[in-house]
């Protein structure tokens, strides 16, 4: 396992903060975890690497301009399948919604956006795109 997926969400903060890592570089790090453990774990139901990719290099470039994008910015954030999180496949566990793609977040989604959050597994978003 990569060592940063084994440090916790403040020593991450801080090592962005300070540019020691990049939020995409931290990504990758966790995308490659998933990878080598979803195939025996099915733990992740939906994962948008694609989007998590643009949206770290967002946080990346903000950092690099002296802006603050929020305490959570560039930290990778799970949550269960039965969150709500918009434009982004939520099945509920159930086959009934495989294909349901909700049009607004949950509460708690939103609060995490309004704190920087941006999503990796189930998905990985910014402020801009919900």
């Amino acid at each position: 396992m990569n060592e940063l997926c084994a440090k916790t969400a403040v020593e991450l903060r801080n090592l962005i903060g300070e540019k020691e890592i990049s939020a995409v570089e931290l990504l990758d790090a966790h995308l490659e975890q998933i990878e080598l453990t979803n195939p025996s774990l099915n733990a992740i139901v939906t994962l948008v690497p694609d989007h998590a990719k643009e949206m770290a290099q967002k946080v990346d470039h903000q950092i690099a301009r002296g802006e603050k994008p929020g305490l959570l910015a560039g930290l990778p954030i799970a949550h269960k399948d039965l969150v709500q999180t918009k434009a982004i496949r939520t099945t509920f566990g159930s086959r009934l919604f495989e294909n349901f793609v909700p049009k607004e977040n949950a509460l708690i989604v939103q609060r995490l956006i309004d704190a920087g959050g941006r999503w990796q597994r189930h998905g990985w978003f910014a402020p801009e795109s919900c």
